[in-house]
Formats: structure tokens, C-alpha cells, sequence
């Protein structure tokens, strides 16, 4: 599983996840499932590759782009998604 397809999976578990100081940190830990445990550490790098694009990207919409934090997300997101070759409309 690519990592922004692992990240939607993730959230759609009702689960945030964030790279804090070069580590994954994903919340609640006691709503992760067993599966979703394994392919967090299947593709721990890629995720945290994925997730500091995609936040720097956000950064840079929203401040030199002038858009909304929300809106800069979205953008940011597909735009990492896209790159990856994983956006399927």
C-alpha cells in the first residue's frame, strides 16, 4: 500500500497522524488496529517521507499561495498524492 493511500486508510479509523522530530506518532494507540499497526511499519519511512512533503507543501500554499490552512491541506495532499502516482479522482 502506498503511503497516501496508508494515510487516508489511517484516518478513515478515526486516527491522526503526525511526524514529530523525525518520528511517526500516530493517536489514539488504542484504536489501532493489528493490520493497520503492520503497515505503519511496513512503510514507516515512506510515511514519514509522505508527511513532511506534504507539510512543507501545505506551509508554502498556504503562506505564498494565500489560501485558507484548510484549503492549503487539501491542495497539499493531492499535490503529494499526485506526485506519487496514487491520485485516482
Amino acid at each position: 500500500m502506498e503511503a497516501g493511500i496508508l494515510i487516508q486508510e489511517i484516518k478513515t479509523h478515526g486516527l491522526d497522524i503526525q511526524v514529530i522530530d523525525g518520528n511517526l506518532h500516530v493517536r489514539p494507540r488504542d484504536r489501532i488496529t493489528e493490520s493497520i499497526r503492520q503497515a505503519i511499519q511496513g512503510q514507516k519511512r515512506a510515511l514519514v517521507d509522505f508527511i513532511e512533503a506534504y507539510e512543507e507543501r501545505a506551509a508554502i500554499m498556504e503562506f505564498d499561495g494565500g489560501m485558507s490552512r484548510q484549503e492549503a491541506e487539501a491542495e497539499a495532499f493531492k499535490d503529494c498524492v499526485a506526485l506519487c502516482g496514487e491520485y485516482k479522482p
